[in-house]
């Protein structure tokens, strides 16, 4: 499983991760359901509270299983500079977002150039889960 040294270090970003190291649970589906339901929920919370405007309108979540994702909600003519600003992970009130949801601080920026045309940042917990153990030098 986990080392300690992993998880304390991580439980110091996800406020999930610190409640849950305090119990004697194990890390099974029900657990890895339970983070996502707590990333998305904080991520709502903290999307109702901040005002993104005017480059992004607003921020979306979405949710397939136990991956999370956030997509903008821009207008839909934008500069270069700012298609650059948003290609790049520069998202207006990000830094609220990743306050709130330290999940996400390491995510990665796509486009979607088939069905709403906006940029998104997901969250996986299998991914994450599988980069602790990579982290452990533990074989899957």
């Amino acid at each position: 499983m986990m080392r300690d040294e992993n998880l304390q270090a991580a439980s110091s970003c996800s406020p999930f991760l610190r409640a849950f190291l305090q119990t004697d649970r194990v890390w099974d589906d029900a657990a890895k359901t339970e983070w996502a339901d707590d990333v998305e929920r904080r991520l709502h919370e903290v999307r109702s509270q901040i005002d993104p405007g005017p480059l992004v309108l607003g921020y979306t979540i979405g949710r397939r299983g136990n991956v999370i994702v956030v997509s903008t909600v821009s207008r839909n003519e934008l500069s270069k500079q700012e298609i650059a600003a948003l290609s790049q992970g520069q998202w207006p009130s990000w830094d609220e977002i990743v306050k709130a949801v330290p999940e996400f601080t390491d995510s990665k920026t796509g486009f979607d150039a088939c069905t709403n045309f906006e940029w998104w940042k997901k969250w996986d917990v299998e991914v994450e889960m599988s980069r602790f153990r990579i982290e452990d030098g533990i074989a899957e």
